[in-house]
């Protein structure tokens, strides 16, 4: 393959060691790839990361702020809607979680999911620079659950909020392997709706099982 000469201090440049360490990062996790490996994978010198990112802090920092934005934002919007239901339901709630997670895909289904991949990672690694985000989603949903599955015990509750969060994130990263993007355009985007619907039904269900063994 042929690349594209870019100038290592150009914007453009930035944006490939961006897209490289997301597709690194996604397939093998962030601690198990090197800045020089990424610098080599995007086709620069050493000195071109630390130019625009000093470190890998400055580098994940990066990659978050250009993907973490949008799904912040999409989750504020179906939270701010959902505080003028009187009733929200379950499904309601559980799609405020997931949706926004799907946000990079409905975007862009073939780079979305390289950032839902990362994404996955890293909340599975319990990465420092998700801790927070990861906190404030529990923060946010714990409440809601506990009001619309009242039966089943907090500790119990927790537990599977836990499980929704990760089996979100897994059935997003892993969608490619669902067929949905054998064409383009509006049928690829409503086959990710679809998915997104059955996924949601699914975390409902497990959600709202029946406790069996003595708490």
């Amino acid at each position: 393959m042929i690349r594209k000469i870019v100038k290592p201090s150009s914007s453009g440049a930035r944006d490939v060691l961006l897209d490289t360490a997301e597709r690194l990062f996604a397939a093998r996790g962030a601690k198990s790839v090197s800045l020089r490996e990424i610098n080599a994978e995007a086709g620069y010198s050493e000195a071109a990361l630390h130019h625009h990112f000093k470190n890998r802090e400055g580098l994940m920092k990066a990659i978050l702020a250009r993907c973490q934005p949008s799904i912040l934002e999409r989750r504020a919007e179906m939270l701010a809607r959902l505080s003028l239901v009187k009733q929200p339901t379950l499904h309601q709630v559980v799609e405020a979680l997931v949706r926004p997670l799907a946000v990079p895909l409905l975007k862009d289904p073939e780079s979305g999911v390289r950032t839902v991949r990362l994404l996955a990672r890293l909340h599975f690694e319990r990465d420092p620079a998700l801790i927070s985000a990861i906190q404030e989603g529990d923060d946010i949903f714990l409440p809601q659950l506990k009001k619309l599955v009242p039966k089943v015990p907090e500790r119990i509750l927790k537990q599977r909020l836990l499980l929704t969060a990760e089996v979100a994130h897994q059935a997003l990263a892993n969608i490619s392997n669902q067929n949905l993007f054998a064409s383009r355009g509006k049928q690829t985007l409503s086959s990710i709706e679809a998915y997104l619907e059955v996924l949601i039904d699914y975390l409902v269900g497990g959600l709202t099982g029946t406790v069996d063994s003595p708490q």
